[in-house]
């Protein structure tokens, strides 16, 4: 037996609890249920443990978990990883994600679009002080919460300005929170974290979170929430992960140069030539003062969650290969556009030793799908997943990058709509009985016109947020897509696979009598 199999074990226990430990290395991660998101994850763990790095499409690839740990060394990493040092004062380079998001905010210093609001209703008492005292001990974590960023002789860059303190504010209830805690960040002078509470009523304690999207994504937020239940927990935490910092000094090293390399050499094969833009029927108004925010949501029901993973496993593809194809077929629906591209939003951290680090890396591809209406469902899955692994391979390639290599384009964005599959584990986290949550209530500027987001929430199944600048997009028109995207996901997973990809937009038969409710949240400011 391979001395690190008892270590490997507990680490895939950790991701499939719900699976017999002697089962675990016979199946692949596929016929286990996972994603890419979990690969990803499974293989950052794999490399602070163990010092190797495994790709995506490596994990994915192999015929079962036995192979990955036939890879692995026998030993542990030695010694532990050092705590990474960063100077006061100390100038670094913006990363590629957050040059586009400095850039937004420079033309647009009043909007609240790159703002990441949360909430969490906890139903027990909170002393305010117990808060901030958890609040500053999870913040210090990570300093890029305490930086500066500016422009200066044509560079993009930011400043550490060592701890400070995190302020709490404090509100009499929701709608006070809901009107004033929302505020533009201004870069060179705010603190990119801020904090309020509304103390307990007697029935539950109000905690509000809004974070810069300057200093964190969606993975961020959740290394933070996960710091901040140990800090109001008294749970000691040591595990040191790579940081904002080290980044910015790698993006100036030689191996950084021949990464970014490939990538373009990646994406130009990719994009040349240029897939067609499709065209969605969007209203033609332009974003003068920036967009308002409206949302619809979903929870899929529990016969159509576990129909969709069943299918991912008799197919060895991803959950998000199905949800994917849909979104693409239903934008062949509604565009008449079968050859185009997918605005696809990815995390932006292409290998394991920069998975878990905190800090703004999420980027867009400019994904080419070629559907081909008589390809069989099988086929095109089995495609589609394989196209999907080499673009996450090279994800790390900038958005504005991969626009610059189309041709003949000249349209002001080259998308009129995103496709987000996410795995935001933070939503689960117990919080003395509540969960964080998008605070919806405070938002008031979405970025794009129009984002749909797939949450995997794991044993509560999946939930579909579909968020548009009602400026561009009707909440009608929403509705009624969003129940067409369903009505196309149902019948991609419960037809026959030897059926043609076309047979799940007119199939008759596909009804949406049994389709989730949607429920309407619009927050339309303009």
């Amino acid at each position: 037996m391979n001395a690190s199999q008892p270590d490997f074990l507990r680490l895939l226990q950790e991701f499939f609890p719900e699976v017999e430990p002697e089962k675990l290395l016979q199946q692949n991660l596929l016929q286990l249920g996972a994603d890419s998101i979990i690969a990803a994850l499974l293989a950052a763990r794999i490399w602070h443990f163990w010092d190797i790095s495994l790709s995506v499409k490596c994990l994915l690839d192999l015929k079962c978990c036995a192979d990955i740990l036939a890879l692995l060394p026998t030993e542990p990493r030695q010694s532990p990883r050092e705590k990474e040092s960063v100077k006061e004062g100390e100038i670094f380079h913006q990363t590629d994600a957050q040059q586009m998001i400095y850039l937004e905010l420079f033309r647009q210093p009043d909007t609240t679009a790159y703002n990441i609001p949360l909430i969490a209703v906890i139903p027990q008492a909170i002393a305010p002080q117990r808060f901030q005292q958890a609040l500053q001990q999870a913040a210090e974590r990570f300093p890029a919460l305490f930086c500066r960023f500016y422009d200066e002789n044509g560079q993009l860059l930011f400043r550490y300005t060592g701890t400070q303190t995190v302020p709490l504010q404090r509100y009499d209830n929701l709608q006070q929170g809901s009107a004033i805690f929302v505020q533009p960040y201004q870069l060179n002078k705010d603190l990119l974290l801020r904090a309020a509470i509304v103390p307990w009523d007697g029935q539950q304690t109000l905690l509000m979170l809004d974070f810069c999207h300057i200093a964190a994504d969606g993975l961020s937020v959740g290394f933070f929430l996960r710091q901040l239940r140990a800090a109001l927990l008294s749970i000691p935490q040591t595990e040191e992960t790579p940081s904002l910092f080290a980044w910015s000094c790698w993006m100036q090293q030689a191996e950084y140069r021949i990464e970014r390399a490939e990538a373009e050499h990646f994406w130009h094969k990719r994009l040349s030539p240029a897939p067609k833009k499709p065209r969605w029927p969007l209203q033609q108004i332009p974003k003068s003062n920036g967009f308002g925010y409206a949302v619809q949501q979903v929870h899929l029901d529990s016969k159509l969650c576990s129909t969709i993973r069943s299918r991912a496993r008799v197919e060895e593809v991803t959950p998000f290969t199905l949800f994917l194809l849909a979104w693409a077929l239903l934008q062949s629906d509604v565009t008449e556009c079968w050859q185009g591209r997918v605005g696809l939003v990815v995390s932006g951290r292409h290998a394991p030793a920069w998975q878990e680090t905190f800090g703004m890396f999420v980027n867009t591809l400019l994904l080419p799908v070629d559907l081909e209406p008589q390809q069989s469902i099988a086929d095109t899955l089995a495609a589609l997943s394989q196209q999907t692994q080499q673009a996450l391979a090279n994800q790390h390639y900038p958005f504005i990058a991969q626009r610059e290599l189309l041709q003949d384009d000249e349209t002001e964005s080259p998308l009129d709509a995103l496709f987000a599959f996410q795995n935001i584990d933070y939503q689960n986290i117990d919080f003395l009985g509540g969960q964080f949550r998008t605070f919806y209530e405070a938002k008031r500027m979405a970025q794009f016109g129009m984002v749909i987001h797939v949450f995997d929430r794991q044993q509560q199944g999946y939930e579909i947020q579909w968020e548009h600048a009602p400026e561009c997009f009707s909440s009608s028109l929403v509705t009624s897509l969003l129940r067409r995207y369903q009505a196309i996901l149902q019948a991609l997973v419960t037809h026959p696979t030897h059926l043609p990809i076309i047979q799940c937009i007119n199939d008759e038969d596909t009804t949406t009598s049994a389709l989730s409710n949607v429920t309407t949240v619009d927050f339309n400011f303009f």
